[in-house]
């Protein structure tokens, strides 16, 4: 006991005799870390990669993240190339759309892109840093295995009072989780005569476990209530809004492949030792990964729909009208 009384005691008056400050250092610059992120789709004609990096510094948060160079790496290469393939596929360094305000700056608000047509297989992603030296590569799988049985491409009236509602698709190896979206536009007619128009959206994400199946397919039924009962939350009553009448319809099917699924599953991610908890990028923070979406447009609500739309538990105070031109 004696023996750790004196090392205290020496631990102690080191520190009082060393002259040490009562200053601590929370926080020291380091270097960036890129940031990347790209979800890659077989059936798109346009293809875009998105490249920023962390920042950190003494001065106000605020006023460094007005400076487009903490934000974006300068002359950065990237490419896709397509793995056992002697061809880089070229991304083009373009400004996006103008961000809102805020304390990132609207405009340079780089993305890169490329108008290649894409094949399926593997794709080696490797981008280039002059700035620091850096060379980024992964590797990634990009899909074109995804088809849609039911409901027919083709169709055009959508029955949301029929429950449930049968949706089939084919079972593949590399998807790791599914989502469902749908998009009600509407107009709005206010009592002082403007129109304006506007868009509910309704997402609906499943994983493959919790879908019925067969030796090669899924089959998923959907049930209305959640599409009502959820906008009745996002679409308020307005003392100004004269009524409300629907005017379009779309949805979508998408397969997201198992890497994108596992990040997109954050708080539920494992990690170890062999795992990049910041992303599938070494090097860097951030996903690259593929899905495939298949589109339908251009729909209309069945009368029965718009009833249960009009007068149903969820919406009746919402001050919809049927739409009779549909």
């Amino acid at each position: 006991m004696v023996r750790y009384r004196k090392i205290i005691a020496y631990v102690f008056l080191t520190s009082v005799f060393s002259g040490c400050t009562d200053e601590i250092s929370v926080f020291t610059p380091g270097p960036s870390i890129p940031v990347v992120y790209g979800v890659l789709d077989i059936r798109d004609t346009i293809h875009y990669l998105k490249l920023s990096k962390t920042f950190g510094g003494y001065d106000d948060p605020a006023i460094l993240a007005s400076d487009p160079e903490n934000i974006f790496f300068q002359d950065a290469i990237v490419y896709l190339r397509p793995v056992g393939v002697l061809r880089k596929i070229m991304f083009e360094s373009i400004q996006g759309q103008a961000r809102d305000s805020g304390y990132f700056p609207p405009l340079p608000n780089l993305s890169y892109q490329s108008n290649a047509k894409l094949k399926e297989g593997r794709y080696d992603l490797v981008i280039i840093i002059p700035e620091t030296a850096d060379t980024l590569t992964t590797r990634f799988v990009l899909m074109d295995s995804f088809w849609i049985l039911n409901p027919r491409p083709g169709f055009r009236k959508f029955y949301f009072y029929e429950d449930p509602i049968p949706f089939t698709w084919n079972k593949a190896a590399l998807v790791g989780l599914y989502e469902i979206a749908f998009s009600l536009t509407y107009q709005e007619v206010l009592i002082k005569g403007d129109t304006l128009t506007r868009v509910y959206c309704h997402r609906e994400r499943i994983i493959p476990e919790s879908l019925e199946q067969s030796d090669y397919l899924f089959n998923y039924y959907y049930y209305s209530d959640p599409f009502f009962a959820d906008m009745q939350h996002k679409i308020k009553k307005d003392p100004m809004v004269n009524f409300r009448k629907p005017i379009d319809l779309s949805f979508s099917i998408t397969a997201i492949d198992t890497t994108l699924a596992r990040y997109l599953d954050w708080y539920n991610l494992i990690t170890d030792d062999k795992i990049n908890p910041n992303g599938n990028i070494p090097g860097a923070i951030g996903v690259i990964g593929s899905k495939e979406t298949i589109h339908y447009k251009n729909l209309t609500l069945s009368p029965v729909s718009q009833d249960s739309l009009t007068r149903g538990r969820y919406t009746r105070h919402l001050g919809f009208v049927i739409n009779w031109d549909w």
